[in-house]
């Protein structure tokens, strides 16, 4: 009898230590970044370096349970060359600002690890610059705005009591965009919608962050 006392004391212990990080009342803080980089080649080589980060904050509504808000940044640069005549060259520069409400809920495995699946809605606001050499040479500016949302599961490490290193990886995904795009050769604004949905976990995108619970 004395040895299932100690065993459930124990228990509660071990519970305690595991929820006080993502328990009702605390707060997080914290962002996370993510790039990926991708290169094809054929008649000509392409390139596309895609770097997004934000900066959140969250708070615990109940045990495990946290809702927030997070400000991203996201830049695109794409680049093609054409690898027997050098003075062929296409570029497009896209950048993005934008809000994401979000909600996360932690599974506890021990002291130091939790898992969590992470549902966000977002809205952003973005321009792009496309330009292209030599003739027929055009160059465009278009503004686009784009909303969807994102559900990922991830990891989250505590080294020490109110500091997570986070590890997640899209698992689906859906976009919906609206875009005014304008052309040298035709100053009349051009608009153009568009969807996307996208489905499986990618461990080749993960996103990194690190969080301050309190």
């Amino acid at each position: 009898m004395k040895n299932k006392l100690v065993f459930a004391a124990l228990l509660c212990i071990f519970s305690f230590k595991a929820n006080a990080q993502t328990e009702k009342g605390k707060m997080m803080l914290g962002g996370f970044a993510s790039f990926s980089t991708h290169k094809f080649e054929g008649q000509s080589v392409r390139k596309t370096i895609i770097f997004n980060t934000s900066l959140r904050s969250g708070y615990f509504i109940k045990d495990n349970l946290a809702i927030g808000l997070g400000l991203e940044y996201n830049h695109q640069r794409d680049k093609e060359d054409n690898p027997d005549n050098i003075d062929v060259r296409y570029t497009q520069i896209q950048r993005s600002y934008g809000l994401s409400p979000f909600a996360r809920y932690y599974f506890n495995i021990n002291e130091k690890f939790k898992i969590f699946n992470e549902l966000s809605i977002y809205g952003r606001i973005g321009d792009s610059k496309d330009e292209s050499r030599p003739s027929p040479a055009y160059s465009s500016d278009y503004k686009f705005k784009q909303i969807g949302l994102n559900l990922k599961p991830g990891l989250a490490y505590f080294p020490v009591k109110k500091i997570a290193i986070e590890f997640s990886f899209p698992m689906l995904s859906y976009q919906k965009s609206f875009h005014e795009a304008k052309y040298i050769e035709n100053p009349d604004a051009i608009k153009t919608n568009g969807e996307e949905f996208q489905f499986g976990i990618n461990t080749f995108k993960p996103t990194i962050g690190v969080n301050y619970h309190f």
